[in-house]
């Protein structure tokens, strides 16, 4: 049924420097203790490389799994386990862990592109990571993780601005006193192959409307910005053009965004267009294509809806080509 299609790629279990698979990597669990009688072999570790995981897309379930006790195990079996379905994604079958001996691997899913609404249910699940073995502590035999599957519609041409975390894209964050918090201005799936400027602007919402808070931009490329900015009032503009003419990709980077976090209280940032802008008729943002011509671009947010937000109580950013999603996933939640 539904994570049950999941496709297993591969069970690869690792060797220290050698990348061998099926073999074991004997190293001391810190702060383990040998006082315990018999086998005491736990579960110490399972992640996934998302939290969230589209159709087309791999994800990675890695598990740690060590012998706590003060002597060698028998033979058991590792397994991951989808509940909802009752069906083991992964088994394997191990030799046995001497007394402080541990091995680590991981499993590499992916998710059916095609017939998605009927191989994989959008929701999130809970994947279950345990072993068979009666042992000295029960309690650390297994673990956790949620999964959260989502149908996936890629964004149009569109701009919008994220924060940079870990190397992900995010609408939201939390920021600390005195924090910086890294933003991207990003140009998706653009119509032209060079952009030479670009045009955009953004409010700040929060608190009494007045800010500490301040936004530094730094170009992709060196050029030069005439917008006019009020940090106080939380108005931002950026009328930019490049010295040099800025390639494009699926997702091009025009600026980055340096936020200086003054405040205390929550921030919502909203792209909006450059005031003034070289197109009044319009309330969005705009590329300059290479012939100098200008090209006008749909934010990817709703209306109505913030692009990013700082120590929200909700994350309530809405994106359009996410609308549909998330009105069905709310029904697994």
């Amino acid at each position: 049924m539904v994570v049950s299609r999941m496709t297993i790629l591969a069970l690869v279990f690792i060797i220290g420097g050698c990348g061998q698979s099926d073999s074991l990597l004997f190293a001391p669990e810190p702060g383990a203790s040998k006082a315990r009688i018999g086998a005491d072999v736990a579960i110490s570790a399972f992640t996934a490389s998302s939290e969230v995981v589209h159709p087309g897309e791999v994800l990675d379930l890695s598990v740690t799994v060590v012998n706590w006790g003060g002597q060698p195990s028998g033979p058991f079996s590792v397994g991951i386990l989808e509940p909802i379905s009752g069906v083991f994604l992964a088994r394997k079958d191990l030799p046995g862990l001497a007394a402080g001996a541990g091995v680590s691997g991981t499993v590499h899913f992916s998710v059916p592109a095609d017939k998605f609404s009927v191989a994989v249910i959008p929701g999130r699940y809970t994947l279950i990571c345990g072993h068979n073995l009666v042992d000295a502590d029960p309690a650390n035999d297994r673990k956790e993780v949620i999964v959260e599957v989502r149908e996936f519609s890629p964004p149009g041409e569109t701009m919008e601005m994220y924060i940079l975390e870990n190397e992900q894209l995010l609408p939201c964050s939390n920021g600390v006193f005195l924090g910086h918090i890294v933003m991207q201005v990003v140009y998706h799936n653009p119509s032209i192959s060079i952009i030479r400027g670009f045009e955009c602007g953004w409010d700040l919402a929060g608190g009494l409307g007045t800010f500490n808070s301040s936004v530094e931009v730094s170009m992709a490329l060196p050029g030069v910005d005439v917008g006019v900015s009020n940090p106080r009032d939380g108005n931002y503009n950026v009328i930019c053009g490049f010295y040099s003419p800025l390639p494009t990709s699926t997702n091009t980077v025009l600026a980055t965004l340096d936020l200086f976090y003054l405040d205390q209280f929550p921030l919502d940032l909203t792209m909006r267009n450059s005031l003034p802008s070289a197109d009044p008729q319009n309330s969005r943002p705009i590329v300059i294509a290479d012939d100098l011509s200008d090209v006008v671009v749909d934010m990817r947010h709703i209306p109505g809806f913030p692009s990013v937000q700082i120590n929200p109580a909700d994350c309530i950013v809405e994106y359009a080509d996410d609308a549909s999603f998330r009105k069905i996933s709310s029904l697994f939640r």
